[in-house]
């Protein structure tokens, strides 16, 4: 039997991005143009914990919202076409480091994009990451090209209240992992990836838009790379030609967070990493 559910606030279809629903109570009220010192989705970081006052603010690191409340420029349709879209989660977002070391940034300013288009939330799980880039599609066109850098697999977006919010879990201290884990296992997870991501590509495809695609979580990185899943794949975090030319920034030029986050997110050295492997694959 199908329920039809009486949410009169919730749209199950529209043109809304997913990833600007979600909710969590540490997460305050942002608006569009705001600009916050500090913001950690869920502060179980090592150093975090929910104390935010702990932190020493300094003046590299801020979160300015655009119109839409993504981190980056104001989305427009009119530039669309001729600028890149870049996706992921709160590491693509740029959690505990400055705006302008993050590697989808890094990756921008390398092509010379006039704008910078970011759509990456705190807490974006693979579902939300591909329904917001059909969400952009739809509402500013299509861009120059698609970057995106997944989280591992194991979060599952829900309805609760009207909002949507990610259960995370692969993380093993979980309340709530071993009952998930019953039905969204990892091999399910991992046939809704791929069939997601097919589609993706392949819409992708069809309108010309170019797309490379990896994920910054190590052990799920050495599963994709035996896999033949996708010819758009790029392995960030075993490509050592990317490792040595991180390596080879000297000192001097290296940021405060180069190898340690702010938060507990990846440092600076991992994203020139992340942003020289998408940098080299795209040349070819």
């Amino acid at each position: 039997m199908f329920y039809i559910l009486d949410i009169s606030n919730l749209s199950y279809f529209d043109k809304n991005f997913i990833g600007s629903c979600y909710s969590n109570p540490r997460i305050p009220v942002v608006n569009p143009g705001d600009i916050l010192d500090v913001l950690c989705p869920d502060c179980n970081h090592d150093g975090c914990q929910g104390k935010v006052n702990d932190f020493k603010i300094t003046d590299q690191i801020n979160y300015k919202f655009n119109n839409m409340l993504f981190r980056c420029d104001d989305l427009n349709l009119s530039k669309s076409e001729n600028n890149f879209l870049f996706s992921g989660c709160s590491v693509t977002f740029g959690m505990g480091i400055p705006y302008s070391k993050t590697w989808a940034y890094q990756v921008n300013s390398h092509f010379g994009g006039d704008s910078f288009f970011n759509i990456a939330l705190p807490a974006g799980s693979f579902k939300s990451i591909i329904f917001d880039i059909f969400a952009y599609i739809r509402n500013y066109g299509k861009p120059k090209a698609v970057f995106v850098l997944f989280p591992p697999l194991l979060r599952q977006p829900v309805i609760e209240n009207e909002n949507i919010r990610t259960l995370p879990y692969y993380r093993k201290d979980h309340s709530e992992r071993s009952d998930a884990i019953k039905i969204l296992n990892e091999n399910t997870m991992m046939f809704e990836f791929s069939r997601l991501l097919g589609i993706l590509e392949d819409y992708l495809g069809i309108l010309g838009v170019p797309f490379l695609w990896g994920t910054y979580e190590p052990e799920f990185d050495n599963v994709l790379s035996k896999l033949n899943i996708s010819k758009n794949y790029v392995s960030v975090t075993s490509n050592p030609v990317a490792f040595n030319y991180a390596n080879s920034i000297p000192e001097k030029d290296r940021t405060d967070y180069w190898l340690k986050s702010r938060d507990g997110h990846n440092p600076v050295i991992e994203h020139t990493m992340f942003a020289k492997s998408f940098i080299d694959r795209y040349n070819v």
